[in-house]
């Protein structure tokens, strides 16, 4: 029985990450511009690695937060939402499960 929540946990870890691509793809597909400025390597850290927080930083204050683009706020408030649920199960689990 311990196991089935492990296996839904990586489930839900694995559909976060492809909404996070697909949010990343949208940007860079729309935004061409916007993505280039985020797409530089600085002082030895890989972008790629930090584009999700630039993105969301963006999105906050930045350009991408003066865009009207509804498939953006979506893929945004459903990849916050799809990483909260993570989150939560797998806190869950860890107090119901491991103790």
């Amino acid at each position: 029985m311990n196991w089935i929540s492990y296996i839904l946990i990586l489930v839900l870890f694995v559909i976060s990450v492809r909404i996070e691509k697909k949010l990343l793809n949208h940007v860079k597909n729309t935004y061409p511009s916007e993505w280039e400025t985020m797409n530089v390597t600085k002082m030895g850290v890989k972008a790629y690695s930090i584009l999700p927080s630039l993105i969301g930083n963006s999105l906050k204050t930045g350009f991408l937060s003066q865009q009207d683009d509804d498939v953006l706020v979506k893929l945004h408030k459903l990849n916050n939402f799809s990483w909260l649920i993570s989150f939560i199960f797998l806190l869950v689990t860890i107090v119901f499960f491991v103790s």
